[in-house]
C-alpha cells in the first residue's frame, strides 16, 4: 500500500493549504485512532491493521467533561481494546496535542488527567512496541465519525463495520490514502 503524505497546493483562499491523509501502520502493526466530540463529550476509537482493515471500534458517551479529559479517557479505553485484541505493536494517532504530548512526556500533565495518563503509561508496558503522535482531525475521520455516533446512546457502543454503511466510505478512502484539505491553521 502506498503511504499518504502531506502535500501543499496553492489555493486562492489560503496561501498554503495542506492536504492530509490517514496513513496505514507498518506491516504487522496496528493503529489506534481516537477522537472526541466536545458537544457532550463522546470518545471514538478504531483499531486498523496495515491494510487499513478495521479490527475493532468502540465509542463512549462521557456526559459533560472537558475535551482533554475525554481525549485521555478515549485513549485509555482504546489501549485496553488493543490489549483485548492481543495486539503487540501499536501506533496511536490522536488529534489532541495536549494529551499526546503529556503521554510522550513533552508537556506537563494537567492535574485533571494526571491519573489517566499515569495509567496509560502503565498499560504501555504490556506492549513490546508502541508509538503515539498527533494528527490533524481530517486524518482521523473514522474515529471522529465513531465519536459522533455515540451521542445516540448513553454508555458504550461497539461498532460493527458490516452494518456501518456511513463508515465504509471513510475506511475505503483512508485505505486508499485519499487526501483531504486541512480545515484551519
Amino acid at each position: 500500500m502506498q503511504r499518504a503524505q502531506t502535500h501543499h497546493l496553492p489555493h486562492p483562499n489560503h496561501p498554503n493549504p495542506q492536504l492530509v491523509a490517514w496513513e496505514a501502520p507498518h506491516l504487522n502493526s496496528f493503529k489506534l485512532d481516537s477522537s472526541v466530540k466536545n458537544n457532550s463529550s463522546a470518545a471514538g476509537v478504531i483499531i486498523r491493521d496495515s491494510d487499513g482493515k478495521p479490527i475493532a471500534a468502540q465509542a463512549f458517551n462521557l456526559g459533560t467533561t472537558n475535551v482533554f479529559v475525554a481525549e485521555a479517557f478515549g485513549l485509555h479505553k482504546g489501549i485496553i481494546l488493543a490489549l483485548q485484541q492481543g495486539i503487540q505493536y501499536l501506533q496511536i494517532e490522536g488529534d489532541n496535542l495536549l494529551v499526546v504530548n503529556a503521554v510522550n512526556g513533552i508537556w506537563s500533565t494537567p492535574w485533571q488527567i494526571d491519573h489517566i495518563i499515569a495509567d496509560i503509561k502503565i498499560l504501555f508496558r504490556r506492549f513490546p512496541h508502541w508509538k503515539i503522535r498527533q494528527v490533524y482531525r481530517e486524518a482521523n475521520r473514522a474515529a471522529d465519525w465513531i465519536a459522533n455516533v455515540v451521542h445516540l446512546v448513553t454508555d458504550k457502543l461497539d461498532i460493527y463495520f458490516c452494518t456501518s454503511s456511513a463508515l465504509y466510505p471513510i475506511l475505503t478512502s483512508d485505505a486508499l490514502g485519499s487526501p483531504l484539505v486541512r480545515r484551519g491553521s
